[in-house]
């Protein structure tokens, strides 16, 4: 999701500091709106979302509530209707719904220059990686956050994309400065995630960075300090080390 936000910042369509309501225009005027799309891609919405799985109950778990419990229907208006714990931009906390966010935003910007499934229009198919496909809720929203599924090569061409700072065949599909920011321990991060079993975190991206004012080493101790990686909740993974 991330990813795509970045396309749309690079063919601005969008912009980071833009509030959602910006695209989630049906949410005008709600405290949500203070929410904006780097911190949906930050995990730092502020939103109360509870990320357990399988070993918990639906009432307890914001993401088995959402695709199985009473929010399967409209999952967008689901994470939305979760309460703000915490002004946005003041608590880093991991979700898939703030993921759920920032597919939603990404989509509804770039139809309004890409037309319909911009997705694969703006990045997939540039590519080479057609068979990425998006599970959508009943109302049409993607889900970004999981049930995003592709071929181990299209998962890998991803990946490249990345190492290659953003470019694919000399077309740049994200901004110069997105990689990079993408693998930086946000500032959210930093201040306020809690250091037990927690990776550090960029643009929705895990690090293995230290940070030496928490006293924090790097968590992957056998691979290089620039590695990063998306990491799929049934062990998927795409490793990326740019050293």
């Amino acid at each position: 999701s991330s990813a795509l936000v970045g396309v749309a910042v690079q063919r601005g369509a969008a912009k980071l500091d833009d509030s959602i309501c910006t695209y989630l225009t049906e949410y005008t005027g709600q405290p949500v709106c203070d929410i904006t799309l780097k911190h949906a891609i930050t995990f730092a919405t502020g939103l109360a979302w509870q990320e357990e799985y399988e070993d918990q109950s639906y009432q307890v778990s914001s993401i088995i509530s959402m695709h199985f419990g009473e929010g399967y229907k409209d999952q967008l208006k689901h994470v939305l209707s979760t309460r703000l714990a915490h002004k946005p931009g003041t608590a880093w906390s991991y979700s898939t719904g703030d993921a759920q966010i920032a597919a939603a935003t990404a989509k509804r910007a770039l139809e309004k220059t890409d037309g319909t499934d911009p997705f694969w229009t703006v990045l997939f198919n540039k590519i080479g990686a057609p068979n990425f496909a998006f599970e959508e809720d009943a109302k049409g929203t993607p889900m970004g956050g999981d049930l995003v599924y592709a071929t181990p090569r299209d998962f890998a061409r991803f990946g490249y994309l990345f190492l290659r700072d953003g470019c694919w065949e000399g077309d740049r599909l994200l901004p110069e400065d997105w990689v990079q920011s993408s693998t930086r321990p946000s500032d959210v991060y930093k201040a306020t995630a809690s250091l037990e079993n927690i990776t550090p975190s960029g643009y929705s991206w895990w690090l293995n960075r230290p940070i030496e004012e928490r006293a924090q080493k790097k968590p992957w101790a056998d691979a290089p300090e620039d590695a990063f990686a998306a990491l799929g909740h049934w062990g998927q993974k795409i490793v990326v080390i740019p050293s």
